[in-house]
């Protein structure tokens, strides 16, 4: 039938773009959760919390961590959710809509224990994995050792916890994390798991080497040369003296390489000698 080919094309096309339509607004709904996560840790006191957002996952190359909370009562590592529909925690299961969301759980739990990689003098059961989804309604769950609430109940949440960190305690935690993270973050994506040495230098780059060393000689032995000329004008005899030892110098450097071959004739003579016998 004329035009199907082009009607079949068409089809495809408004498919693919109804997919990139409805990921760009699974990405809209993402950053507006983040934003509004970010808000709610804005409310917790500033002088005894450090916040990190959107942070390098310690040994994925391209994943980030939403929120890290560093406070008197732990490391929190906060994934922030913005779903659409009911989300309810039941007899120790998250769903969303009556399905149940196992993945979104064990997530939270792998990157509380990436983060807790960088910080091996901090318990394991203070670095606290935190399910946040933007809603105004209070939500407070837990999950095993996940922390699952609400943008309106988040600081309440993380603030209200039993103290872990006394005042220098936890400043010293916040440092050492934030130094660890800007390690993370230069780490390049190639990178092995503890591959430190350096390379060897390539053929290439001993060659550059072996002319640089060639080219430093050669501008030194010139300027010494220049040098001498300009002795042998301005104080003849220091120059004629110069020449002197210059003269004995190569002197005796070839009457050796002439008395080597007479050597090594002499041994082979010797040697011939003892067969003989």
């Amino acid at each position: 039938m004329a035009g199907e080919s082009a009607e079949h094309a068409a089809r495809r096309m408004r498919e693919r773009a109804e997919r990139l339509h409805r990921a760009a607004d699974l990405w809209e709904r993402g950053a507006e959760g983040e934003r509004r996560t970010a808000e709610a840790l804005a409310a917790l006191p500033a002088h005894e919390w450090t916040v990190f957002h959107d942070v390098p996952w310690p040994g994925r190359a391209r994943a980030n961590i939403d929120h890290v909370a560093v406070g008197p009562t732990g490391v929190f590592v906060i994934d922030a959710k913005h779903w659409s529909g009911s989300v309810t925690v039941r007899d120790g299961v998250l769903r969303q809509n009556g399905y149940r969301r196992d993945k979104t759980v064990s997530g939270a739990v792998d990157a509380s224990t990436a983060v807790h990689s960088l910080l091996p003098a901090v318990r394991r059961e203070d670095v606290r994995p935190v399910l946040c989804f933007a809603r105004d309604e209070p939500l407070k769950e837990l999950i095993g050792s996940v922390v699952v609430t609400s943008t309106a109940a988040l600081a309440d949440e993380l603030h209200r916890r039993p103290l872990v960190f006394p005042p220098e305690g936890r400043q010293r935690v916040a440092w050492e994390l934030e130094l660890r993270l800007r390690g993370e973050a230069r780490r390049p994506a190639t990178a092995g798991a503890g591959s430190r040495r350096a390379a060897p230098p390539s053929r290439t780059n001993r060659r550059r080497r072996r002319g640089s060393q060639s080219l430093v000689s050669a501008v030194v032995g010139g300027s010494l040369a220049i040098g001498a000329v300009g002795i042998g004008f301005s104080r003849p005899e220091v120059f004629q003296e110069f020449g002197h030892a210059f003269v004995s110098l190569i002197g005796d450097d070839a009457e050796q390489r002439d008395d080597e071959p007479v050597k090594k004739r002499k041994g082979s003579e010797r040697k011939k000698d003892r067969q003989a016998k």
